[in-house]
């Protein structure tokens, strides 16, 4: 592999989230139930919340900066742990658990991303539509995510996240969704899709573009 593409590749991993091994989602929906455009509102804020927390995690606890620097890039083996706590929109936090494992070998074009992690969200709240919505990790959502590079070439880039939240929202309805989704990248082939369930409803998504 390229120095570069390695620098790249060990850069990318140390983005992607993961979480626990647990399954805290459990059996059932309950209380009310989110329209599909709720949901989707809630899942969105509930990444954006997710990706500034990996923004703060890069800003203040990143990898060993030498790990980064394709002149180091030698095979070894790399252990990252991380824990912390960001706030959301309006009120509240999430804390986010993470662990990556990492082996690479530069003359054999090889790397292997394995992270694993948790979020956990404490009355955090944002707004939509004038209605604030307020999630409670039930108890969190899990993460997985898995990255392989064999003789220069990516397989395909699987993630995962599963678990359950509680929510209320200011017009005094509340509830608990589930979340299962899985996600697979194949940046040979042009594809991504995603699919699961998100508060109780399905979600399937195919994004192609030009490789």
């Amino acid at each position: 592999m390229k120095r570069a593409t390695m620098a790249v590749a060990v850069t990318m991993a140390a983005l992607l989230a993961a979480c626990s091994e647990d399954d805290p989602a459990g059996p059932g929906y309950s209380g009310d139930q989110l329209t599909e455009a709720e949901a989707e509102a809630v899942w969105t804020a509930l990444v954006e919340v997710t990706d500034s927390a990996r923004v703060g995690i890069m800003e203040n606890d990143p990898p060993d900066a030498s790990l980064l620097n394709p002149a180091s890039a030698m095979p070894g083996n790399i252990s990252f742990e991380h824990t912390s706590t960001h706030p959301c929109p309006v009120d509240g936090t999430v804390a986010v658990a993470l662990n990556v494992d990492l082996a690479y070998d530069e003359e054999a074009e090889s790397l292997d991303y394995d992270a694993r992690g948790s979020l956990t969200h404490e009355e955090c709240s944002f707004s939509h539509d004038s209605v604030t919505f307020t999630v409670d990790g039930d108890p969190n959502l899990s993460f997985a995510a898995r990255v392989v590079v064999a003789e220069g070439v990516f397989e395909p880039i699987t993630e995962s996240v599963e678990g359950a939240f509680e929510w209320s929202a200011s017009d005094g309805r509340s509830g608990r969704c589930i979340v299962d989704l899985s996600k697979v990248t194949d940046l040979t082939e042009g594809k991504r899709t995603l699919q699961g369930e998100v508060c109780g409803h399905t979600i399937e998504q195919e994004i192609t573009w030009t490789t």
